[in-house]
């Protein structure tokens, strides 16, 4: 009996974008430009806040290879979609993206040699 655990990519070997990851780093990028016009910063315990910032971030947001592969002279547009729910720890708020190929919401996003799209483990076929 073969086994076919090899023919799949493998998770780790992929380039990974978390939504906890994106949202620190872009929190941190609205405080300083916030900061520089001497308004508060955003709270994210706040739900205000985190819309304001869901709401900045989804006009700009495009995670891509430096050049596609198919074309490299052009970089790809590959926007991605967050959203977020209520902690159950009644405190603050968890992220997700949704994955631009199946609509689930998903805390990683992967993006393989093979490809050049961020999507979620299970539409392109990954494995753990």
């Amino acid at each position: 009996m073969t086994n076919n655990y090899n023919s799949r990519a493998r998770t780790s070997r992929c380039a990974q974008t978390r939504a906890s990851n994106f949202v620190r780093h872009n929190h941190c990028v609205f405080n300083e430009l916030l900061r520089k016009e001497g308004k508060p910063p955003l709270d994210l315990n706040n739900e205000n806040d985190v819309n304001r910032l869901i709401k900045g971030t989804a006009e700009y947001t495009n995670i891509s290879k430096v050049l596609s592969l198919n074309n490299p002279t052009k970089p790809l547009e590959n926007k991605v979609v967050l959203t977020y729910t209520k902690s159950n720890l009644g405190k603050g708020y968890v992220f997700w993206f949704i994955c631009n190929q199946c609509q689930r919401r998903v805390r990683i996003l992967y993006m393989p040699e093979f490809s050049d799209y961020n999507l979620c483990r299970i539409c392109h076929n990954l494995q753990y």
